[in-house]
């Protein structure tokens, strides 16, 4: 399976070559021919007629065979100004005549592209790049059956043996594609230049055949037709568009339902606690005036303790006053709370770290506490407001809320 990047490489490779020699190629595909390659005039031969199919007349390519590097098939010599182009064939590919016109396909595709300067770019670091527009560049060229029937040769042969037949397999890999990957370059040329499945199919092997229609199988969607069509882009940017407009549209389903919680919960939420820890603060400070009058008069103590009572209970009476409005909030915020780590995957969870910084809702000041720490009081360094506070990790617990008070006003 050709990866996709792979297959977006081949494409920009052909519209580099499109770019640079288009206008100079025709629709033309030479068609495999014979070649006996233990015969050097007969392959010289094949190299004119590739040469001259490709538009070089101009130059004599004139090949010799010998030993090549392992897995190098062969090698053209590259200079200016030189009508005379030499070309050597590993003695090693002899075997497979399709090998052999795969490799002057090759070879002669090298010198195409030296001669209008195209490439991937100049040094080492873009050899191998090379390689691969050229191997593209024989099925740009019409050379493309050729390299299809010989980038992969197989022959099989039996020799008799003491004690029965042996059978003996000979493969030969050419050219740096393989021919699934040489099937693709082939076949989306031929549908880019509306070449029909019986002309592009016609003298191919039966191996390359079977290579290109599975080929159509797995990616036709880059062979279609479609693509044609003078509107085919226009068409697929407003697809684009469409599929950003419903994207953007639940994003701001998603903001307005954000705007909401803001507005109609987290906002009403925060007024309601610096509310009421403002009216708590009030209460607790009325509290501590009253304790501290005449603490040494008895019967004013006495007697100030007396309307201290009542006054305390008429404030526990207030205080209690906000346990329902206070436990509605609660049950809310908390439900609103539980449903957002039911998507773990979303949003993160609870963490201690998370509770650490907490708002005096008297007057805003923003106070750092130790982590983990449950239920403690703590004061303001600013107004001195003293409140309940707790950085553990939330659990889905009920509180009764007269203890928060007990602890405010120090009841039991």
């Amino acid at each position: 399976m050709i990866q996709g990047k792979e297959l977006e490489d081949y494409i920009q490779k052909i519209i580099l070559l499109e770019k640079r020699a288009g206008a100079k190629v025709g629709y033309q595909m030479l068609e495999p021919f014979t070649l006996d390659s233990k015969d050097i005039i007969a392959i010289q031969t094949a190299a004119k007629k590739i040469a001259e199919f490709i538009g070089l007349q101009g130059l004599i390519f004139i090949i010799a065979t010998t030993k090549q590097k392992e897995k190098i098939g062969g090698h053209v010599e590259l200079k200016y100004g030189e009508k005379e182009v030499f070309v050597e064939i590993s003695d090693g590919i002899l075997e497979f005549n399709d090998a052999v016109l795969a490799t002057l396909v090759h070879e002669i595709s090298h010198k195409y592209l030296h001669i209008n300067g195209i490439s991937c770019g100049i040094g080492p670091a873009y050899e191998y790049e090379n390689e691969i527009l050229t191997d593209i560049t024989t099925a740009f060229l019409g050379l493309g059956k050729l390299m299809l029937n010989g980038c992969e040769c197989k022959h099989v042969r039996q020799e008799q043996i003491p004690n029965g037949i042996n059978t003996i397999t000979q493969t030969l890999k050419s050219g740096y594609l393989d021919r699934s990957q040489m099937a693709f370059v082939y076949r989306l040329i031929c549908a880019m230049r509306k070449i029909s499945s019986r002309d592009y199919e016609r003298g191919l092997s039966s191996d390359s055949i079977i290579s290109l229609r599975e080929c159509g199988g797995i990616y036709g969607g880059y062979f279609d037709n479609r693509f044609h069509k003078f509107d085919t882009e226009e068409r697929l940017i407003e697809s684009l568009r469409s599929a950003i407009s419903d994207i953007q549209l639940t994003l701001s389903d998603i903001d307005r339902s954000l705007l909401y919680i803001q507005e109609g919960c987290l906002k009403f939420v925060e007024m309601f606690l610096e509310k009421t820890h403002k009216r708590l603060h009030g209460l607790f400070l009325g509290t501590q005036k009253t304790a501290g009058d005449n603490e040494y008069d008895p019967c004013l103590k006495f007697l100030n303790a007396k309307l201290s009572d009542q006054a305390t209970k008429k404030l526990v009476s207030e205080v209690n006053d906000y346990s329902s409005e206070l436990n509605q909030y609660k049950r809310s915020v908390t439900k609103l709370a539980n449903d957002i780590q039911e998507f773990s995957g979303l949003f993160p969870k609870p963490k201690s770290d998370m509770f650490t910084i907490v708002t005096c809702r008297n007057d805003g000041t923003r106070l750092k506490f130790p982590k983990d720490k449950p239920d403690f009081i703590a004061r303001c360094t600013k107004c001195r407001y003293q409140f309940t506070v707790d950085t553990s990790v939330p659990l889905s617990k009920k509180r009764k809320v007269s203890s928060i008070f007990r602890s405010l006003f120090g009841k039991k």
